[in-house]
């Protein structure tokens, strides 16, 4: 232990010596890498099924968070969350229908591409970075634009490819965002003519160019939301009878408060569509994957590794039959929706053989941790809290607990050991309590049983010490 955290100290100081030189001239770049719905226990590097060998490799890299939390486990808000390093009850944006650019703006009037274009960074943004039809140009140097070259690009949602999905294996008898919604399969195409390669494509133009300014580079990725959609290869990867369904039990939601229950969608399905939806979103996920090593492919090749921090992370986790229930949703509080992928690739800070940390943080937080790394002031207003000091050294503590908001009125808190579900009034009849030590797929609603008497207290104290610092008036 000694020698690591020497190891650490020694890596730090080297890091912040490189920094210092930098700053004289410029800062440090920063390619930060957004990936759409997908629950972090199916990633490679987390120990899940899905073929994923660059984010493995990267992780390898970087200082990977296995307690890393969002902020809500819906698109909207939590890249409203991320983006502005604020909690959804300091900005009022609950909802994907909520529209930052009018919630946030008014009050609080930067955020985190602009904070880095308003300090003397080029900030360039392909694909989803903001929620689908709330992206803001302002708060960009520029966008890169897609397709690249009027090269051919398909999407889950194009003509031709809706036509394919159509014509397999869908479900139904039921009415549903998830089931209208829910197609799946494999397309004839190249995964150049995908939406997310083309971006790809986009960013390698990019990071050719020179250039006398930094950057702030963000790349979004639309899969693996559904439909579930990728190129034949990707699909080709997995053997369909072999996909593993989740670990349920009956009668899982009868230990919790009434908004919770079977989701009808099992009525009508078979075990083998089960399957081919977990298989679908596995192979957009390796075709994401894809993407992700051709993007760390031309960072090398272009000679910027070795001075760009690199971020990697999930806008928040994705039911596949867990709890038998399926998708996000507002008040879907548990670890599979609302644990994030957090990779940070720090040069000259994170060991390049790689590192772990169980300290706790939130998707807030990256945007002061990422202006501290940059030499760039940090607005005074913000939420999130800088976690460098994690980064020095990932053995620290760090959080008590982290909050994710299911409603205006519903939260969960999640420590190292416990999940605590609760509506802001603290009704008991609302309380919902995992034990992560003895029930980790949080399956049994330990809320009422008297042996845990003192540990609700504590969980009553961490809401109430958080409401009185955070819950401020949204008006």
């Amino acid at each position: 232990m000694r020698r690591f955290a020497f190891i650490t100290s020694f890596l730090a100081l080297q890091f912040f010596a490189a920094l210092t030189t930098l700053a004289e001239t410029r800062g440090p770049n920063v390619l930060f890498i957004a990936i759409e719905d997908f629950n972090p226990a199916h990633i490679g590097a987390y120990g899940g099924k899905a073929i994923t060998p660059n984010i493995d490799k990267l992780a390898q890299q970087s200082l990977v968070f296995d307690k890393a939390y969002v902020q809500f486990p819906v698109c909207g808000p939590s890249r409203a969350a991320l983006l502005s390093g604020l909690r959804p009850p300091t900005t009022g944006v609950f909802s994907n229908a909520d529209d930052w650019r009018e919630i946030i703006l008014p009050k609080y009037p930067t955020s985190m591409p602009a904070h880095f274009k308003n300090n003397g960074y080029e900030a360039v943004k392909v694909g989803k970075l903001f929620h689908w039809r709330q992206e803001h140009p302002e708060s960009w140097s520029r966008e890169l634009k897609t397709p690249v070259d009027g090269a051919r690009m398909l999407s889950s949602y194009s003509d031709e490819v809706v036509a394919v999905l159509e014509s397999l294996d869908p479900i139904e008898g039921q009415e549903s965002y998830f089931i209208t919604d829910l197609q799946w399969g494999p397309v004839d195409c190249g995964p150049w003519d995908f939406r997310d390669g083309q971006s790809v494509r986009a960013l390698q133009s990019f990071l050719k160019e020179l250039r006398e300014k930094p950057f702030f580079a963000a790349v979004g990725f639309h899969a693996p939301h559904i439909k579930f959609a990728a190129p034949q290869q990707f699909f080709d990867l997995y053997d369909v009878d072999a996909i593993e369904l989740p670990e349920t039990v009956e009668g899982d939601w009868e230990d919790m408060p009434k908004i919770h229950g079977k989701n009808p969608v099992h009525s009508v399905m078979s075990d083998h569509q089960w399957r081919s939806i977990i298989r679908a979103q596995f192979a957009c996920m390796s075709y994401v994957d894809w993407c992700v090593g051709q993007v760390m492919e031309a960072l090398a090749s272009n000679g910027l590794d070795e001075d760009t921090i690199v971020v990697l992370w999930t806008d928040h986790g994705y039911l596949l039959g867990e709890h038998f229930e399926w998708s996000k949703g507002d008040q879907k509080l548990f670890e599979e929706t609302t644990k994030t992928a957090y990779m940070w690739k720090v040069p000259g800070m994170t060991p390049q053989e790689g590192a772990r940390t169980s300290a706790i943080v939130e998707s807030i937080d990256t945007f002061p941790t990422l202006f501290e790394l940059c030499g760039i002031p940090i607005p005074e207003y913000i939420d999130g809290t800088s976690f460098v000091p994690v980064l020095r050294d990932p053995t620290r503590s760090w959080k008590e607990a982290a909050f994710t908001w299911g409603s205006d009125s519903r939260l969960s808190i999640q420590t190292a050991r416990y999940r605590f579900n609760t509506d802001v009034d603290l009704d008991p009849a609302s309380y919902e309590l995992y034990d992560h030590e003895s029930d980790p797929k949080e399956f049994v609603n330990v809320s009422a049983d008297p042996n845990y008497a003192s540990v609700i207290k504590r969980m009553q104290g961490i809401f109430r010490d958080y409401a009185a610092e955070h819950l401020r008036p949204t008006e």
